[in-house]
């Protein structure tokens, strides 16, 4: 199995709401567990349509980190180029059927290669915190 972790590798989480709007959750330079924990790494969080970024929504999200004290941020080639490299959006219906909002964590590795690493329902979770 390749270890796609070094400084130049993204990792992320995707969480997939529906065809309509998915939040994606990126940083250079280390792993899903410890995603966003690093004000200083280049850092991307924002919400996507039908796997796509747009300029306009890029360019708030931006604002909004920023405001939030997120320095580095990734550039707006980056996020697209991560959003084109996503699985078909069919595949996260399906998941969707599982439970509600099935996340992806993956590596976006250097050379344009998106690794799933992991997927994850966190309404699970919740579901089953709230049942107790």
């Amino acid at each position: 199995t390749p270890r796609p972790w070094n400084k130049r590798t993204i990792a992320g989480r995707l969480i997939y709401t529906s065809m309509e709007n998915q939040v994606i959750e990126i940083q250079q330079g280390t792993v899903p567990a410890k995603l966003i924990n690093d004000r200083q790494l280049p850092t991307y969080v924002g919400e996507l349509s039908f796997m796509e970024v747009t300029r306009r929504g890029y360019l708030d999200d931006s604002r909004r980190l920023r405001e939030a004290h997120s320095l580095n941020i990734c550039s707006f080639g980056v996020v697209r180029n991560i959003c084109r490299a996503m699985p078909p959006m069919g595949g996260f219906e399906e998941l969707r059927l599982v439970s509600r909002l099935p996340t992806l964590e993956f590596a976006f590795t250097e050379t344009g290669r998106l690794m799933a690493i992991d997927i994850d329902w966190p309404a699970q979770y919740i579901e089953k915190k709230g049942g107790r």
